[in-house]
This record gives structure tokens, sequence and C-alpha cells, in this order.
């Protein structure tokens, strides 16, 4: 895989590391809280209280490596006939958990020439003096998902709403496929925050180069992107039918849920279809379900979506799952670097391209000339595209912010 530090060796940046350790160790109570994007700069007077804070809060307390993000739940009763019994008076089905129940592995996301304690080490140093003297502290958490490169070709993402499975999608698609993207060093959880270390390449978005690459030059990228997407579909998957993250494990996808909330593995596209629709299985329910839109236009839609949902013999895929423009990066023509998976998991194989064609803006240009080329470089699944259309505009944006919180968010 092409990446500068690919080839770094632990004798030529150790120094650098025990110089950032240094650095945690004289700030590694500072809250991780503080560290948002309001200025540029911080000033006298709020560096001298956060120095007052950490002498008033000092903590011993040592961050841990924590296992894979475990399934929601562990019972799988998605048919009608074995539905979870619910205090709500809402005929739906649990619809939510997931329906697997497997041991997931432990992600200790390390590289093998340096220990984790280095690598946690410099994360945390980069996260405090980004902290210091970049952004103005504040006690309220930030949801923001915040990237910091560090002064070597490493980068470091890291916010509350980070998906780890994110740091195990890479390490998948690094270790199946000759796909380029960023080698992940590790990833971890402190405090509420999650940081994810990985090496940083050098290129620009695709969406930033498309207008001044001449027609050979844009040719040369599709066929990349058609080549790699053909080798990323082609990933024997180890649990063959299931909807699931690489790791067996939850999904996240911010176009179903815009609250961060995780869901599934699923045993069977059925189950993960019932969960895209809120287990609404019949056009009658769609009156219970959320009142107010049971209109004849609403039950014709919703009618459609099922019977699209319902074809057999599908696929199941490895996708990334955002495949925009903005999340290729390309450097002398080439494309060096896929970003961006925290999305990814194995999914029925039209998800791919539904997804990169309702991703973005729909009125911004980059997504008007973006799906122009999707179906150059991917399978075009026309049904599909418009069953999740109606999807997207019957449950995500009605029905499920009508059903209560222990249906949408369940724990």
């Amino acid at each position: 895989m092409p990446g500068v530090t690919s080839s770094l060796q632990e004798s030529s940046i150790k120094p650098l590391i025990i110089f950032y350790t240094l650095l945690a160790a004289g700030f590694r109570t500072l809250p991780f809280a503080s560290l948002t994007t309001s200025t540029p700069l911080v000033s006298a007077m709020n560096l001298s209280k956060l120095m007052l804070w950490r002498k008033g809060n000092s903590s011993k307390t040592s961050p841990s490596e924590i296992p894979a993000e475990p399934p929601i739940s562990k019972y799988a009763d998605v048919d009608r006939a074995n539905r979870r019994p619910s205090e709500l008076d809402y005929p739906v089905p649990f619809y939510a958990s997931g329906t697997i129940d497997l041991p997931i592995p432990s992600p200790l996301y390390r590289a093998k020439s340096l220990t984790t304690s280095h690598l946690r080490a410099l994360a945390y140093a980069s996260a405090y003096i980004r902290g210091i003297f970049h952004y103005k502290p504040t006690p309220i958490v930030t949801r923001k998902t915040i990237i910091v490169k560090a002064p070597f070709p490493m980068v470091m993402k890291y916010g509350t709403q980070i998906q780890l499975h994110e740091a195990s999608a890479l390490r998948f698609v690094a270790e199946k496929t000759s796909i380029p993207v960023p080698e992940v060093y590790c990833a971890f959880e402190h405090r509420g925050m999650k940081f994810i270390l990985m090496e940083f390449v050098r290129g620009r978005r695709l969406r930033d180069v498309w207008d001044n690459t001449p027609p050979i030059g844009r040719e040369e990228l599709l066929f990349q992107l058609h080549q790699q997407f053909r080798e990323l579909r082609s990933i024997p998957h180890p649990r063959p039918g299931a909807v699931c993250s690489a790791v067996i494990g939850p999904l996240y996808d911010r176009r179903i849920d815009l609250h961060g909330q995780r869901f599934g593995p699923f045993e069977c596209e059925k189950d993960f279809n019932s969960f895209l629709r809120c287990g609404v299985t019949a056009t009658s329910e769609i009156e219970v379900v959320a009142n107010g839109y049971g209109s004849e236009k609403a039950r014709e839609e919703l009618a459609t979506m099922i019977a699209i949902q319902n074809k057999e013999n599908r696929k199941i895929c490895f996708t990334h799952g955002d495949a925009h423009s903005g999340n290729f990066l390309i450097k002398g023509g080439k494309i060096v670097a896929w970003i961006d998976f925290e999305m990814a998991g194995f999914y029925p194989e039209h998800w791919e391209y539904t997804t990169a064609m309702t991703t973005g803006n729909s009125e911004g240009y980059h997504f008007r000339w973006w799906r122009k080329e999707v179906g150059n470089f991917l399978k075009e699944y026309p049904e599909e595209l418009q069953g999740e259309v109606i999807r997207q505009d019957l449950i995500n944006w009605r029905i499920r912010e009508e059903l209560p919180p222990a249906f949408r968010y369940p724990e």
C-alpha cells in the first residue's frame, strides 16, 4: 500500500513520541471537553484558568483500550410472531435490535513496531496541545469530529461521535484488498472521547480537482474507481448473508439516524429491511405508526417501497457506505487514498449505489456532477434507488420522528 509512514522505523520517530509523552504527562488531566473549535487562539487568562482547573482536578485515572463496540442487544425478535412486548401502545416490532449474537474480537489497533502506550501518549499530547494553543476551552463536551495533523506523517481523528469500528474497517480493507487506505496505528476511547491515530496521506479531494482535470484524466479516475469498487465488493464475507460491520458488529449510518445511534448486526437482509422501515410490514400500519401520514399517496409509496425491499437473492457485499467525491484523495492523477470508513460494512449489493446517489446536499454543485458519474463506476439499481428515496422521505423524516424514543433509540 503506498504511503509515507509505512516505511517509518521505530528509531526514527521514537524521540518525537517520547517528547510528546512528556508533554502528555504534563497535561494529561486537561479536560477533553475543552477541545472545541470556537477561536483560533486561547488568551492568557483562559490558559491560567486551565492551569488552575488542572491543579484542582488532578486525576490518576489511566485510559484503557476498549473492546469493539458490542451489538445493541442480544435478542433476535424482528419477526412479528416474536415481537418484543412493549409498555407502549405501538404495534411496531423492536426493529433496531441486533439479530445475531457473536463474540466481537477486541480491536487492539496498534502498529507492531511501537508500544500502545507510546501511541496513546502521542494521541493525547496532540489533542492537548491542539486544545491549549488552538481552541478556546469550554466546559461543554464537543459533539464535533476534529482532525489534527501531527508534526510527522500521522493524523489523529477524535471526538465524541467517532465510530471506533472505522479503524477495524480500515484494517480490514487494507488486509483484504489493494485499495489504498490510511494505515491505522491505534484506536481507543478515554473519558467519552474516541481517538483514531492513522497515517497522513497527501492528496487533494476528488471534488477539488475534478473541474481542472482533462477528459482523459477523468476517464482514468473513473476507471480506477470502477476497479477498486469491484475489488471492495469481492471481499469474502466472514458470515455470509449477515448485514454487519467488518467485525460482525453493529453498524452506523448518519442518514438513517442523526442521533449517532448504532444498529444491528442483522442475520439477513430481511431483518435489515425491517429495521429500515421501523418494522412496518403492511400499508395499513402507517396510520398507527405515524398519525397524519396515512394519505393514499403515502400508502401507495409505502407499498412500492416494501415490494422493492422484499426482492430476494441479493448479494451482501462489503460497502464503503459514504461514497462521495470528498472521500477520495487524488495525487498525480491517481487515487492515493480512500477515507472516512465510519459507515462501512457488509450491506445488500445495491447499498453502495443508493447511498452514493443520495449522499450530500442535493442542491450542491459537487453532488450534481457526482450523481452523473456514479453509474460509470458502480452498477446501477434504479428500483432500489426509488425505494430508498421513498424510505428516506416516509420513514426517516416522518415515521421515525413520530415514534417514541424507546422505539427509535433502543438501549
